[in-house]
């Protein structure tokens, strides 16, 4: 009886301490990402969709990757976003995420950021600037993308023209030149 005492009061006092009877198995506090090669991207202008979204620096190999925050873009809502890179990022288990490396226009910021949490930024309206004698005149300038009908439209309107400058041109042809001098002129004598 002593003897199974003894036993059970070391088996005890190796799990109090720490110890078990199955080999520890290393866990990892992160994620485990792999991702492509980077390549160079077309740079395109983005501004924050999703403000609880983050810009990461990428640690490790592309075989075994790790995400570490560095930039809120919560932080960054007004700031136009360029992009120069990207790649595509797999987590085990999950699906693939395109990544950007974005950096801010005036260079503050940079890192990479997940495409959902962007979107395209839009070029705005174009403004003329036109002087008076007595102040400046901002008169908007409407750019819109052509649609069928507006396209049709015009190449009426360029047809029309072009029918009207051929008729004007037979005109002065038959009656002569519309300035002082030269060309036939018609005879009503004839």
């Amino acid at each position: 009886m002593k003897r199974i005492n003894v036993v059970f009061t070391a088996f005890a006092a190796i799990l109090t301490l720490g110890g078990s009877l199955v080999p520890a198995t290393p866990v990892n506090a992160s994620a485990k990402y792999r991702r492509t090669k980077i390549v160079k991207a077309k740079k395109v202008n983005y501004v924050v969709r999703n403000k609880k979204g983050k810009t990461y620096k990428f640690r490790g190999s592309a075989k075994k990757l790790t995400l570490k925050t560095n930039h809120y873009l919560k932080n960054y809502t007004k700031s136009t976003w360029k992009r120069t890179k990207q790649t595509k990022v797999y987590r085990q288990g999950k699906k693939k995420l395109v990544y950007y490396y974005l950096t801010t226009s005036k260079h503050k910021a940079a890192g990479w950021v997940k495409k959902s949490d962007l979107k395209v930024k839009r070029a705005k309206k174009a403004t003329a600037v036109t002087k008076t004698s007595s102040s400046a005149k901002v008169v908007k300038q409407t750019t819109t993308k052509p649609t069928k009908s507006t396209k049709n439209k015009q190449a009426a309107a360029s047809a029309n023209a072009k029918a009207e400058s051929e008729s004007k041109k037979e005109y002065y042809a038959r009656v002569g030149t519309r300035g002082a001098g030269g060309g036939k002129m018609p005879s009503v004598w004839d």
